[in-house]
Parts: structure tokens; C-alpha cells; sequence
């Protein structure tokens, strides 16, 4: 879908304060002072005036600004490239802006409000869609070949080793540890859910009726369990030597009472790369894409000066 790029603007219609005051260069493309609250929009919203708002919103303003003169960055490249975008596509994002604020009379109020002109506005759809493009192309072309990846997996087989697993069923009596006169009544209903377990209820009634874990509204089923995923270490000690269907508990932890049933048991084995191809082509082609995408704005910021006028603090939290 088309990036509606109006859509931030709404909040400040009628305000117009912000001088067209430079901020910083990209080459010779400025960036203003209008500009860097407009992209400041998209990462929070100006909302009210009250000082913890308003020192949140000034914290963003680095990554607001650095966002700026990558978009421009890229924008060069993208032109040097000879990529375009059909007129059809910014008209679309202008009918939508349209749409989103009901009338064609409010969408020319909004930019006489942030003053811009409408070719202004088709300047500034034309840069957005025109760095997507490029983006595009180099996700595109960063996309590993099926040798690759299976190269890849054949060198990282250690990666995906699925461990030994149990699917498991649990209960818990909770003690409160500033309260330890009532230990011996908590591990009393603890031993009396194992006796009803024993002569055959229902494990993911009682969990249900009983247990005092998050898990008691699934039946106190936890899942499939890997080594190592269970805390304390009795508990999984205790887990991965049953037999699936076996019980074990009442065990005592610092949490309380458990009581566990084994379910399926899974051995150890590696992935095939059938099962991991999918997932592992996005992990490796993302990081590709960034990699690439880093070094690319660090070669355009050498061949572009880059001047930055204001002063900045922090940054994302």
C-alpha cells in the first residue's frame, strides 16, 4: 500500500509556528526546522504541552533528524540510479490523503496549515516513494540464492539443533514467602490434588479448579519444554525423568507445591533445512539488507557533505 504522508500532519492543522529555519544540509538540499517537527510527528505525536511530553518528543529528535538526511541520502542515490515514480502513484497517495480526512476542502487546509503548496506536497510523495523503490531494489537484491542458504546451513548445522523436549502439564500451590505458617496447609491441598490425580480426575480440571500459575487457564499445559527452559532445576530434573503419562509431586520449590505430568517426549535432533529454510532466509536476507543499507549511507555520507546546525541530545529510548 501506498505511504500516506499527510496523515501526521492532522494533529497540527491551524498551527503553523515552526520559521523556515535551517536545521541542516544534505549537499546543497536543506533540511528546515518545519521539516524536522513534521518527521518528529512519526515517531510521537505532538499531543499535549505538558514538560515530561515535550522532553520525550525532545529526545527524538536525533533519531527524527538522522532519518531526514538518510531519506535524503538515499533519494540522491535513487535519482543516480534512474528510478522514477509514475505520476499515477502520487496521485493515489494524494486521493487517499484525501479520503483519510474527508474532503478535498480539508486536505487544502492542511497544507495552507503546514505551508505547503500542493506541488510542494507531490515533491515530498515523490522523494518517499522514490527511497521505497530503492529500498526495494537492494531488499531485493539481498535476497540469499538457494545454494547460499544451503551452504550456509550446511557449515551453522550446530545453530539448529532442536534440544531434548517434553511436553508437560503443571500445577502449582503458591507459598507466599512472608507468610510461612501456611506452608503445611498449602502442601495439604497439594497432596490431596496428587491422590485425586492418582485415582484418575481430569490433570487440566483440577490444574483449572486449582493451580495458581498463569498457565491454569489452558489446563496448566506449559507446552513442550527444552532442556534448560525449566526453572528451579529440581523441577526439570524431576520432569525429564518421567515417562510420558507418569506424574511426579508434590515437589517443593521457593514458589511452592508442583506437580507435573509428562506428556510426549521429543529426543534431541538436528533441524532439517526443509523445516528452518523459510525463517532463515528472512533472518539472513534482513541482515544483509541492513548491512548493505549501512555501509551505502556511509559511502553517501562521504561523497555528500552533511552539516547539522542544531544542537542534539539522546536519542531513542
Amino acid at each position: 500500500m501506498w505511504r500516506v504522508i499527510l496523515i501526521g500532519f492532522i494533529l497540527l492543522s491551524g498551527i503553523n509556528v515552526y520559521a523556515e529555519v535551517i536545521v541542516a544540509k544534505v549537499g546543497d538540499s536543506v533540511i528546515t526546522e518545519r521539516d524536522l517537527e513534521d518527521a518528529l510527528d512519526h515517531y510521537m505525536p505532538p499531543g499535549g504541552f505538558h514538560i515530561k511530553g515535550f522532553e520525550k518528543r525532545e529526545r527524538f529528535k536525533k533519531d527524527a533528524l538522522n532519518s531526514l538526511i538518510e531519506e535524503e541520502l538515499l533519494y540522491r542515490e535513487g535519482l543516480r540510479r534512474g528510478l522514477k515514480v509514475p505520476d499515477e502513484v502520487i496521485e493515489a497517495v494524494i486521493k487517499e490523503n484525501i479520503k483519510r480526512l474527508g474532503s478535498r476542502k480539508r486536505f487544502d487546509q492542511v497544507l495552507k496549515d503546514k505551508g505547503l503548496s500542493l506541488k510542494a506536497f507531490r515533491e515530498r510523495i515523490r522523494k518517499a516513494q522514490l527511497v521505497q523503490a530503492l529500498l526495494r531494489d537492494i531488499q531485493g537484491g539481498s535476497r540469499y540464492s538457494e545454494e547460499e542458504l544451503r551452504n550456509y546451513y550446511e557449515k551453522n548445522k550446530a545453530r539448529f539443533k532442536r534440544p531434548e523436549s517434553i511436553h508437560l502439564y503443571h500445577i502449582l500451590i503458591r507459598i507466599d514467602p512472608s507468610l510461612p505458617g501456611e506452608e503445611p496447609e498449602k502442601e495439604a491441598i497439594a497432596r490431596e490434588i496428587r491422590q485425586r490425580l492418582d485415582k484418575g480426575e481430569v490433570f487440566s480440571d483440577l490444574a483449572m479448579k486449582y493451580s495458581e500459575d498463569p498457565y491454569r487457564v489452558k489446563g496448566g499445559d506449559l507446552g513442550f519444554i527444552h532442556r534448560g527452559q525449566l526453572n528451579p532445576d529440581d523441577l526439570e530434573r524431576a520432569a525429564f525423568t518421567l515417562k510420558e503419562g507418569e506424574i511426579a509431586g508434590p515437589i517443593r520449590t521457593i514458589y511452592g507445591f508442583h506437580i507435573i505430568k509428562a506428556g510426549e517426549k521429543r529426543p534431541e535432533e538436528t533441524l532439517g533445512f526443509d523445516t528452518i529454510k523459510e525463517r532463515l532466509m528472512e533472518e539472513l536476507s534482513n541482515k544483509r539488507f541492513s548491512d548493505y543499507k549501512k555501509d551505502l549511507i556511509t559511502r553517501l555520507k562521504k561523497e555528500y557533505t552533511v552539516q547539522v546546525f542544531i544542537q542534539l541530545d539522546g536519542g531513542s529510548e
